[in-house]
C-alpha cells in the first residue's frame, strides 16, 4: 500500500467493525479482479482487434460505471479508494486503444503475455530467501503464489549494464508487491527498492547495479493466483514536488509517466507518489522505437490540494488522466531515449483558489453526503465535485482563478438539486446559468445552498438473496413508459437510490450483467424488456415532502456456461479464448485456465454461438464446426445455437481442437528494430485475415492458426519491396500484394497439424538494386567481395555492401532516380573492376588506385535487372566485367 494512505487506513481499521472489514476486503479483492479483466481485455483486443472490440468495450464501460457508482458511497476505506484509483491508468489505455487501434503495437508493450517457467505453489524453490528462483532478464517466470504468502527470486543487475533494469509483475493474476534486498541478511530492514500499484495493481521496482545477485520478495496481497515476474529494461525518472508559495515539500502527489512519440498518442506507463520530503522516483518500461517519456502530476480525485501540471509547467485539468487536457502549450519530454536515469524533473505546484460552503435544508439543518459540483462556466464538462460532511460543509481547493458554476445534487439524500444561487433543477443542472462564483487564489469564495425535500425511491436489490458481485442498474419510467432517470447499486452492496423525482407514478426496472431483468413487482423479462412487461408491472406513487419509498427486489441470476478446451489427445489448452457470439458481434469472452476449463456467465438471455479459439489449433464453434475467421468476423455456418434462459441450466460444452497448420521462417539481414510482417495470402494475393503472425527477437517469425488450404506467403518491411515466396520481387511501384505477379510465386498446401519451415526472405530496398558476384573460371559465387557505391557528382563513397555466401548483394537508394558509380574491393587475389567493364590493374577505387573517370553511372531502380559481376584472378589475361 502506498505510504500516503497509511494513516488513513489505520484510522479506518480502528473505527470499523469486523463485518465492515470483511465487506471492504471483498471490495478490494473485486478491484484486483477488475485489474485482471482489463489486462485480459487488452490481450484479447491486441490478438483479435475486431472480434474482441465489443467485449473490450463492455469491460471498459462496466468497470468505469461500477467504480463511479462506488466512489459516490461514503462507506469505502482509503485502501479501496487507492485500488480504484490505481485502475484508472490501465482503463485509460484500454479506452485509448479502442479509439485508436493504430496504437496496438505500443499498447502490447504494456500487456506482455505470460511466459517462461511455470512453478506450482507446492514447489520448494522460492519459498525462502535462501532458496530463490533464478530470474534472467527477458525470461519471465510464472509462479503460483498462495494468498497472503511470498515467493523469492534472485536477479542480477550488473555494474556495467548499459541500461537500468527493473522488476515487473505486469500480467499477474493478483495484487502483487515487490521488495528488493541486497541479500538475505537484510530482511527485516527497509528494502533498497520496492514497488506496489505502479501500473494498475501491478508492481515495478528499480534494481540498483551491483556485483552480485539481488533477492526479491514477490508478495501476494490478494487471492491465490499466478505471478508473472520479469526483469525488463527501464527508464528511471526522479525529482521533487514543492509548493510555489512557500517552497515546502508536497507529499502524496501522484507523478505519472506517459510514453509515446508525441503527447496526443502517449499511453499511461506507470506512476509513483511523492514522499514526505517531496522527492519521488518513477520507474517505467523502455520506450517503443522513437518514443518519449512525458511526466505530469495528478492530485487524487478524493483530495485535490494543488494545481496539476506537466513537466515543464503546462497546466492540467485536476484529477484527469492523460495529457489531452493539459494546456495551453505542449508538454516537453522528460526523457527521450531507452534505458536512462533522468534526474531533476521537478514540479512547483500552486495551491490555487478555493470555493467552500454549507448545504442545509429549508429548516436550516445541515445535510451530509450531498455532492457539490464546481465547473468552469466556459467548459462545463471539466467539473470538480466534493461531498458534504456530517455538518453539511464542503470545500474544493486547487482551482484556477476563474468564474465558476456551483451546483448541489441532493438526489441520493432525498433532496432537490440546485444551482447557486437558488435555481432548483431535476436534470441538466450543469447547463443552467446560475450565479457566477469568482474564485481567486488570494480570496476563498463561498456558495451556500438551501435544499427542499423531493420525491425519492430507495431500492434494496439482491440476487438469489445475496448482494450482486457486479453493479446493478435501476431505471424509472413514467406512466407512458418513457425513461425518466436511473441509479446504481454498487457491486457487493444492496441499496440503490433514484431521485429526486417529480410527484407522480413510476414503474421500476432492475437489470445487470448476468441477471434476469425484472420490473417491480416480480415481472421478469423473458428476453428484451418490452411494453408487455412494463404494463404488467406495479406503479409506484411518489410525492414531495414525504419519506422515500422503500422497495425490495430479489433478482435471478442467469445460468453459467461451463466446459473445457482440450487438444485431440485430451491435454488441456490453457489461455484459449471462448467467445459468446451474437450475429457478428462478440458479446463476451473468457480465457481457459491452466486446466483448460472455462466458466462464462452470459450477460443477457438470448441465443448465441459459442466459439473456442487457440493460436495453435483449428478454431471451432459448438458443436464440432470449424470456425476460422473471415474478414475479422466469426464465420460458423452449421453451428449449434446455445440458448440462455432464466431457470434453465445449459449443458456442459467441451471442445476438442485439432492442431492447426503453421509456417515458420527467417528474415535475413534485417536490423533488430526494423519493422516487418509476413502474411499468408489467399487467391489473387489477397489478405483475408488468415493466420496469426508473431515475430521473435532474432527476426524469425511464425504464422500459426492457419486453416487447411493453399496460400502464398508475402513479406513487407520498412523501406523494403514487397516480396512473395519464393524470391518473387513485386517491384518498387507495388504497395499492396495484389500488385505483385499472379504467377511464379510458390503455393503452399497447408494441412491441419503440418509445419512448413524455412520460408525465408531477404529484404530488398524499395529503390535499390541487387546483384551477384561469381568467379570467371569456376562460375561459383564469391562471398566477402565489397561493393562500393560512389556519388557521381563528388566522387565520395556513399555506401558499401558485402556479398553473402551466395555471392549476392543489395544496394539501397534513398529515393527513386538516384545514381551511383560501382566498384569492387577484395583481398582474395582477384582483379577489381569499375562499372562498366573497366578493369582496375593496380588496386581498388576505394584505395584511390583505380580512377572513376569515364565510369557509367548505375541508375536506381533502373530496369530492375540483376547486376552480374564476374571477377578473374590477377594472373588471368582475359578481361571480364559487369554483364
Amino acid at each position: 500500500m502506498r505510504h500516503v494512505l497509511t494513516f488513513a487506513v489505520a484510522a479506518w481499521i480502528g473505527a470499523s467493525a469486523m463485518g465492515a472489514w470483511a465487506a471492504d476486503a471483498a471490495q478490494v479483492d473485486q478491484s484486483t479482479k477488475f485489474d485482471v479483466e482489463i489486462y485480459r481485455a487488452m490481450q484479447a483486443l491486441l490478438a483479435e482487434p475486431l472480434l474482441a472490440r465489443d467485449s473490450a468495450t463492455a469491460v471498459l464501460e462496466r468497470i468505469e460505471t461500477t467504480n463511479l457508482a462506488r466512489e459516490s458511497a461514503r462507506s469505502e476505506s482509503a485502501e479501496f479508494f487507492a485500488k480504484v484509483d490505481a485502475l484508472r491508468g490501465p482503463l485509460y489505455n484500454l479506452r485509448l486503444l479502442l479509439d485508436h487501434p493504430e496504437l496496438a503495437a505500443r499498447a502490447a508493450h504494456f500487456s506482455a503475455a505470460t511466459g517462461g517457467i511455470r512453478l506450482a505453489a507446492e514447489s520448494i524453490s522460492g519459498t525462502t530467501c535462501q532458496q530463490p528462483i533464478e530470474l534472467r532478464a527477458g525470461q519471465p517466470l510464472s509462479i503460483e503464489v498462495p494468498a497472503g504468502e511470498s515467493r523469492w527470486v534472485s536477479v542480477r543487475s550488473p555494474l556495467d549494464a548499459k541500461a537500468p533494469l527493473a522488476l515487473s509483475t505486469l500480467g499477474s493474476e493478483f495484487d502483487a508487491a515487490l521488495n528488493v534486498y541486497l541479500d538475505c541478511r537484510e530482511i527485516g530492514k527497509a528494502p533498497i527498492s520496492s514497488g506496489d500499484d505502479n501500473y494498475g495493481l501491478q508492481a515495478i521496482a528499480l534494481l540498483p547495479p551491483v556485483s552480485h545477485p539481488l533477492v526479491v520478495q514477490v508478495r501476494n496481497q490478494g487471492d491465490r493466483g499466478i505471478a508473472v515476474v520479469n526483469a525488463v529494461q527501464a527508464v528511471s525518472i526522479s525529482g521533487r514536488v514543492t509548493r510555489s508559495d512557500t517552497g515546502e515539500p508536497i507529499s502524496g502527489t501522484n507523478v505519472e509517466a506517459y510514453l509515446g512519440t508525441n503527447p496526443t498518442d502517449a499511453l499511461y506507463a506507470g506512476d509513483t507518489i511523492s514522499q514526505g520530503d517531496g522527492n519521488y522516483q518513477l520507474t517505467t518500461f523502455e520506450f517503443t522505437s522513437g518514443g518519449n517519456a512525458y511526466v505530469r502530476t495528478r492530485q487524487s480525485a478524493f483530495d485535490i490540494r494543488f494545481l496539476d501540471e506537466t513537466w515543464s509547467g503546462v497546466p492540467c485539468a485536476a484529477a484527469t488522466f492523460g495529457l489531452s487536457l493539459c494546456g495551453p502549450g505542449a508538454p516537453a519530454p522528460a526523457a527521450t531515449s531507452d534505458g536512462v536515469s533522468v534526474t531533476g524533473i521537478d514540479f512547483t505546484l500552486s495551491p490555487g483558489a478555493t470555493i467552500f460552503g454549507v448545504v442545509r435544508d429549508r429548516g436550516g439543518r445541515p445535510i451530509g453526503d450531498v455532492s457539490v459540483t464546481v465547473s468552469d462556466r466556459t467548459t462545463p464538462l471539466l467539473a470538480r465535485s466534493a461531498s458534504t460532511d456530517e455538518f453539511g460543509r464542503y470545500r474544493m481547493n486547487g482551482l484556477r482563478d476563474a468564474s465558476y458554476r456551483v451546483a448541489a445534487f441532493g438526489g441520493f439524500t432525498g433532496y432537490s438539486n440546485q444551482v447557486f444561487s437558488g435555481f432548483d433543477c431535476v436534470v441538466g443542472c450543469e447547463m443552467i446559468f446560475g450565479t457566477s462564483v469568482a474564485a481567486e487564489e488570494s480570496a476563498p469564495a463561498r456558495a451556500d445552498f438551501s435544499l427542499t425535500t423531493r420525491g425519492q425511491i430507495r431500492v434494496s436489490v439482491t440476487v438469489d438473496g445475496q448482494p450482486s458481485t457486479n453493479f446493478v442498474e435501476i431505471q424509472a419510467f413514467d406512466a407512458q413508459g418513457q425513461f425518466v432517470t436511473s441509479g446504481f447499486v454498487p457491486a457487493f452492496e444492496t441499496l440503490g437510490v433514484i431521485g429526486p423525482l417529480e410527484a407522480g407514478n413510476y414503474r421500476i426496472r432492475v437489470s445487470g450483467r448476468g441477471l434476469v431483468s425484472e420490473f417491480f413487482d416480480n415481472v421478469q423479462c423473458v428476453a428484451a424488456c418490452g411494453p408487455a412487461e412494463l404494463n404488467a408491472s406495479t406503479p409506484i406513487q411518489v410525492a414531495n415532502d414525504t419519506q422515500p419509498v422503500e422497495l425490495s427486489m430479489d433478482l435471478e441470476g442467469l445460468p453459467e456456461l461451463l466446459g473445457s478446451v482440450t487438444a485431440l489427445d485430451g491435454s488441456p489448452i490453457a489461455g484459449a479464448i471462448v467467445s459468446l457470439v451474437e450475429g457478428f458481434s462478440v458479446r463476451q469472452i473468457e480465457f481457459t485456465d491452466s486446466r483448460g476449463n472455462y466458466r462464462l456467465r452470459p450477460e443477457f438471455v438470448g441465443t448465441y454461438t459459442l466459439v473456442a479459439r487457440s493460436d495453435d489449433h483449428v478454431d471451432e464453434a459448438h458443436a464440432n464446426v470449424v470456425c476460422q475467421p473471415s474478414s475479422g468476423f466469426p464465420s460458423c455456418p452449421g453451428a449449434t445455437p446455445v440458448t440462455i434462459q432464466a431457470g434453465v441450466t445449459p449443458p456442459r460444452i467441451d471442445f476438442q481442437l485439432a492442431p492447426s497448420a503453421r509456417v515458420t521462417g527467417s528474415v535475413l539481414g534485417l536490423g533488430p528494430n526494423t519493422f516487418f510482417a509476413v502474411t499468408a495470402l489467399t487467391n489473387n494475393n489477397q489478405i483475408a485475415n488468415v493466420g496469426i503472425f508473431t515475430r521473435q527477437l532474432d527476426n524469425t517469425y511464425t504464422i500459426k492458426d492457419l486453416p487447411t488450404g493453399q496460400y502464398r506467403i508475402g513479406f513487407e518491411g520498412s523501406g523494403a519491396r514487397l516480396q512473395l515466396y519464393r524470391d518473387i520481387d513485386c517491384g518498387f511501384q507495388a504497395f499492396s500484394f495484389n500488385q505483385c505477379p499472379q504467377s511464379g510465386a510458390q503455393t503452399l498446401q497447408m494441412v491441419d497439424g503440418d509445419t512448413i519451415s524455412q520460408v525465408d526472405f531477404t529484404p530488398r530496398d524499395r529503390y535499390g538494386r541487387s546483384g551477384r558476384v561469381t568467379h570467371y573460371i569456376t562460375g561459383q559465387p564469391l562471398a566477402g567481395i565489397i561493393i562500393d557505391a560512389f556519388d557521381p557528382l563528388f566522387g565520395t563513397r556513399a555506401i558499401s555492401v558485402i556479398t553473402d555466401a551466395q555471392g549476392r548483394f543489395s544496394i539501397a537508394a534513398f529515393s527513386e532516380g538516384a545514381a551511383y558509380y560501382l566498384a569492387t574491393d577484395n583481398s582474395q587475389g582477384l582483379r577489381n573492376q569499375v562499372f562498366d567493364r573497366r578493369e582496375c590493374r593496380v588496386g581498388s577505387a576505394y584505395l584511390g588506385s583505380c580512377s572513376l573517370e569515364g565510369a557509367t553511372p548505375v541508375m536506381f531502380p533502373g530496369d530492375e535487372s540483376e547486376l552480374k559481376i564476374v571477377l578473374s584472378p590477377l594472373d588471368t589475361v582475359f578481361f571480364s566485367g559487369f554483364e
